[in-house]
């Protein structure tokens, strides 16, 4: 059986009830719904077949809010779906045309529109995404912006803009105008107040920038647009839409022209101005005005809430929010907010208070520092726990502002007795001078650390047996460089100790070398001269003499090494997402991606199969087809970690541990690899694998033929290490790797010889009269 759970909790922005006692927010297909008062989950909406990209409460005022508790979806499954909340029903399915990206509903942000004696029908305004199929490939031609009739479920006729790519809606608190962002452009509709055929009635306005918007926001009162930019600014425009969505005698002003001030000559507003307080690389993630329009709210990577004073540009702060910010909603109590965090968080705020009154915690990322996240002044790198939980290291990387105060730290953090909470024991900054830490081990005994830097060397951490004082915390007493080790300057990404910790194990660029870590003295080196690609992560196999590699790159590779005799046992020629192996059986898993096929199994190229091994054969024990496996990660958990009333086998004595997988979108799958009931994966695991990699024979099969059964004098080790010319598929010059293996492996040279020989000699047949 598989248990499954997590979700990404802020890929789309939350929505209050009606009545503000709890929270709508989209949780990969479903949409989950949270107490604001407690901060638990109540309910789920199941039904959508694709990621919920939308949701939207169905405005409701007087005696009827605790009557009708309805909300809008939206889906990458391409329907439109409204729920009853209060008791998790699906109402209404609506078909659209494409996968949505973003939903507004103008209409019911406006009643009195439907309390015309006339009424009209209501619209919905999409942003979805258009991919066509060219020449058997599926291409991405961007996003469209279009609108269909909710009221008669058909789409209506044209597009009102093709974008760049499937952009976020924003509507105004009035329900009257609907905009997007796109590129340097903001798109402005004003919300249609009669039935239309065509898109082409829609009255449209755009206001233009030298750079690209990231997010607009629109006053509840009054006609003033908002936009963020990705340097930073923020750009307010006044009088916004007065010759396009009103009547010629409102331009006028008792008979004088209103001037512009510093607006551009084809945009139609009266004025416009600038602020600049975000980082200059940080695009601005939200804006948004308060429900008085006196305040607008802004919020980027920094991890601070601004709060900007319309009149004045004056500003205040809510800083320390924890991560890059994303998405920023309103409550129906006008000082509570909730605000989306990167870090998969959502945080209750009370603007009065500046203070956070609840946090929705998901599961948090891995760490990565893409080419967005460049401009964070403090960025956590990487989180390390020693085997027994005692101690914690973590990396620091502060990024320079300005050219000026980049630089790594390295923080060792001590765990107070039985409370999960951890202190501060030492800080050391820059310990690789100028070079990055690529990775960070501990020792699985002692109190023991290496570090591996990009520089080309190693240093080896370890504790004082002094115990330093309260003043002498974070001073760098605690621990404490103890050696320093490099092989020819090579970069060093990966390292790890054996089980007992008494040989440590370093990538140093396309080798592996093994140290003593006691003395930091040099055991031996081992390497593939035919993969010239880095190793990027290494692990020793628990209960055998094995190590696995993982190389990256333009010839990906991982490979399992022999320690008794320094050789390849078997490899694959496949890329390696994500590698563990489990502490009490010689078995290791691996994630591999797998491309989109023509058959439809694997239908994105996030799509990865998790292939679980043992050392000694290389077919594998079982797999399993992912979703989202690019970004993901695997750990085994050992049994005795478990809250299970099973205990371990008396015949076998080894425990069943589990294996997780975490995939990118925060979403979790726990499997039994040794329970053959329970997965579907068991059923054919080898049929699944080999629809990766194609088997062929090998080179000396190639060119000498398949040798006889009985002329094999090789024992089961010998016969495994054989299977890796199996696995690998021939190539046009097959005996390029004839003599590439051990010894021990191929067969003799009397053997060899004589056949090798004839072969380059040309035959000739005599006739005889």
């Amino acid at each position: 059986m598989v248990t499954t759970g997590g979700s990404n909790l802020v890929r789309s922005r939350p929505a209050f009830t009606n009545d503000g006692k709890r929270l709508l927010v989209c949780t990969g297909n479903t949409v989950s719904v949270y107490s604001v008062a407690t901060g638990m989950l109540v309910a789920e909406l199941v039904g959508h077949r694709g990621l919920v990209t939308t949701v939207i409460a169905v405005p409701v005022s007087g005696p009827m809010i605790k009557i009708i508790c309805q909300c809008w979806t939206a889906s990458l499954d391409a329907t439109l779906r409204l729920w009853d909340f209060n008791s998790a029903t699906l109402l209404q399915t609506v078909q659209v045309a494409r996968p949505v990206v973003s939903l507004v509903i103008p209409d019911i942000l406006s009643p009195s529109m439907h309390n015309d004696a006339k009424k009209h029908d209501r619209y919905a305004f999409l942003s979805v995404e258009w991919k066509e199929r060219h020449h058997g490939q599926l291409d991405n031609w961007g996003g469209r912006v279009m609108m269909h009739n909710l009221t008669k479920m058909k789409e209506v006729n044209g597009h009102l803009k093709v974008t760049h790519k499937p952009e976020l809606l924003v509507v105004s608190p009035s329900g009257r105008f609907v905009g997007v962002p796109d590129g340097h452009t903001i798109h402005i509709w004003k919300a249609p107040v009669e039935n239309i055929e065509n898109v082409k009635e829609v009255k449209m306005m755009r206001l233009h920038h030298t750079k690209g918007f990231s997010t607009l926001a629109f006053h509840p009162n009054d006609t003033i647009v908002a936009g963020g930019d990705v340097t930073g600014r923020i750009l307010i425009w006044r009088g916004v839409g007065r010759h396009t969505f009103t009547s010629e005698k409102n331009v006028e002003n008792g008979g004088r022209s209103i001037e512009m001030s510093g607006v551009r000559s084809h945009d139609d507003a009266v004025s416009l101005t600038t602020w600049h307080w975000h980082q200059s690389e940080c695009e601005v993630k939200f804006l948004s005005f308060s429900s008085d329009g006196a305040y607008l709210y802004s919020g980027a990577k920094e991890g601070v809430l601004v709060i900007w004073q319309l009149e004045t540009g004056k500003k205040q702060f809510f800083p320390r929010l924890g991560g890059p910010l994303l998405f920023l909603a309103h409550s129906p109590e006008p000082s509570l907010f909730s605000i989306s965090c990167a870090d998969n968080k959502i945080l209750l705020v009370n603007l009065s208070t500046m203070t956070t009154e609840k946090s929705l915690d998901g599961i948090k990322p891995p760490f990565s520092l893409p080419d967005n996240l460049r401009c964070l002044s403090n960025i956590g790198a990487a989180v390390h726990y020693k085997a027994d939980g005692s101690v914690m290291g973590t990396v620091e990387m502060k990024v320079p502002e300005g050219g000026v105060g980049g630089r790594f730290s390295l923080k060792f953090w001590e765990a107070k007795a039985r409370n999960g909470h951890f202190s501060l024991s030492t800080v050391i900054d820059e310990p690789h001078s100028d070079a990055g830490i690529s990775a960070l081990v501990f020792h699985p005994l002692k109190n023991m650390a290496v570090s591996c830097s990009y520089g080309g060397n190693f240093k080896v951490w370890v504790e004082h047996e002094k115990v330093p004082s309260k003043q002498e915390i974070g001073q760098g007493c605690g621990w404490r460089c103890r050696s320093v080790g490099s092989y020819k300057q090579k970069a060093m990404l990966c390292a790890g100790f054996s089980a007992d910790g008494s040989l440590l194990a370093v990538g140093a660029g396309d080798l592996i070398t093994f140290w003593n870590p006691e003395t930091n003295s040099l055991v031996s080196v081992i390497g593939e001269s035919l993969y010239l690609t880095s190793i990027s992560a290494l692990s020793f196999i628990p209960k055998s003499h094995h190590l696995v590699s993982v190389a990256k790159g333009s010839n990906p590779r991982f490979s399992i090494w022999n320690l008794s005799t320094l050789c390849v046992w078997w490899s694959y020629n496949l890329s390696v997402e994500a590698l563990a192996t489990d502490p009490d059986r010689p078995n290791f898993a691996v994630l591999v991606p797998v491309p989109v096929d023509s058959s439809g199994k694997f239908k994105s190229e996030e799509d990865a199969i998790i292939v679980l091994f043992s050392v000694e054969d290389p077919i594998p024990i079982a797999t399993w087809a992912v979703r989202k496996g690019m970004g993901g990660t695997l750990m085994f958990i050992q049994q005795s970690a478990l809250l299970l009333e099973e205990t371990v086998s008396e015949k076998t004595k080894v425990p069943e541990n589990r294996l997780l997988f975490l995939n990118g979108d925060h979403e979790y799958a726990v499997f039994n690899p040794y329970n053959g009931n329970g997965d579907e994966a068991h059923v054919t695991p080898i049929i699944r694998f080999t629809s990766v990699k194609e088997q062929g024979p090998s080179g000396y099969e190639v060119m000498f033929g398949k040798i006889p059964d009985q002329e094999r004098n090789v024992d089961k080790p010998s016969a495994n290490m054989a299977n890796l010319n199996a696995i690998c598929t021939g190539t046009s010059q097959p005996w390029n790797t004839i003599f590439s293996g051990s010894s021990h492996v191929l067969p003799s040279l009397s053997r060899l010889g004589p056949t090798f020989l004839e072969s380059l000699l040309e035959k000739r047949i005599s006739q005889e009269s």
